[in-house]
């Protein structure tokens, strides 16, 4: 009777532990579900705009592999992620040259017997690489299956598996023990779906009082969200000497204040153009003009008069460090680019001052300078 008691006591501690293990382990799958998704909402998708979920190892925790699809089939992998003590570690960033996986190119692949993923390094020798995760949580290449040049004149190819010959058979089978994996776009639906739904704190935009038509940005960083692409960095407004009724009466009768001060104003049409300037004397007796004031003929939406300065430079003010938004799908005729292509898949506006046509806090139409 008491070893029955000790028996059934040992059970019910064994289930215990069985339930409370499960528990941490679904817990931690979770808890890597939220990380994975907070970081691919936050990559712009240059080089990774697809990924896939596959738990490498069954230690349930599941890996996140990601890649760059540039449609056409074409997909090249970027990187290989796990979760351990509560933070993303990178197994593997194939743009260095340390990188394990060297080239990954299009379809994926899991042995669930094995623990391994096969990753087609493309080419006309139909190449296939393995890898594991090892015990110490570093991802090698394990192996590989492909086809080769038989003989010194190359002209019969015949398959191998890890430098060794075999036959056609024996390369079908080995595939065969390999499921392809289905890889999911990196949007905020598949994200959702297949991670976890990830709120993310709305950005405060600069201009939402809508005062300003536009700025041009000097842009440091790009950054995804469930509001949109939220682009960040200084920025400068061009200066809106004439923007009341009051100013324009001012400058018709020939003074107006700008810039701190009150300037002598003198009018001159050009009959050329057809268009009526007015040029800005720091006093009526100064022989030279110091600003100009001229219909603007700039394609976005500028003042109604663009100040310029002596050297014909639009004259701008500074407004520091600010943030805009512009939405994946905005498309600039301009430019024959949405934003999606422009600010994410380029990094052509480092560096560079980015004219910016907004409606309060949103971006709807840019150029190039």
């Amino acid at each position: 009777m008491k070893i029955m008691r000790s028996l059934v006591f040992l059970l019910v501690i064994y289930v215990l532990f069985c339930n409370n293990t499960d528990a941490e382990a679904a817990s931690k799958a979770k808890e890597a579900k939220i990380a994975y998704a907070k970081y691919l909402q936050s990559v712009c998708p240059l080089d990774e705009n697809i990924f896939w979920l596959i738990d490498i190892n069954k230690d349930k925790t599941p890996e996140l592999i990601t890649a760059w699809n540039e449609g056409y089939s074409s997909i090249t992998i970027h990187c290989v992620y796990t979760f351990k003590n509560g933070k993303i570690k990178r197994l593997v960033n194939t743009i260095k040259k340390s990188s394990v996986i060297g080239y990954g190119e299009g379809d994926i692949s899991y042995n669930s017997h094995t623990k391994t993923i096969a990753i087609y390094d493309g080419g006309t020798s139909n190449n296939n690489s393995f890898y594991a995760i090892t015990r110490n949580g570093k991802l090698k290449k394990v192996g590989e299956i492909g086809y080769h040049w038989y003989d010194d004149n190359s002209t019969v190819r015949k398959p191998f598996l890890n430098g060794k010959w075999i036959s056609k058979k024996k390369y079908n089978s080995t595939l065969k023990t390999f499921k392809k994996l289905t890889y999911h776009k990196n949007t905020y639906k598949n994200r959702t779906k297949y991670l976890a739904k990830v709120k993310s704190k709305k950005v405060k935009l600069f201009n939402v009082n809508g005062k300003e038509n536009m700025v041009s940005m000097k842009i440091k960083s790009v950054k995804r969200t469930n509001q949109g692409i939220i682009l960040t960095g200084t920025g400068k407004c061009p200066v809106d000497v004439v923007r009341t009724k009051k100013q324009r009466e001012q400058l018709e009768k020939g003074k107006i204040k700008a810039l701190g001060k009150t300037w002598i104003v003198k009018k001159s049409y050009e009959e050329g153009t057809d268009t009526t300037s007015y040029y800005l004397y720091s006093s009526q007796s100064a022989k030279k003009w110091s600003y100009v004031l001229t219909p603007t003929l700039y394609i976005l939406k500028h003042p109604y008069l663009d100040l310029m300065d002596t050297n014909n430079d639009t004259v701008y003010r500074s407004v520091g460090k600010i943030k805009v938004c512009v939405k994946e799908s905005e498309y600039c005729e301009l430019m024959e680019e949405s934003a999606h292509e422009t600010f994410c898949h380029t990094k052509k506006w480092k560096g560079k001052w980015v004219p910016l046509e907004l409606n309060r806090g949103y971006v709807k139409k840019w150029i190039w300078e």
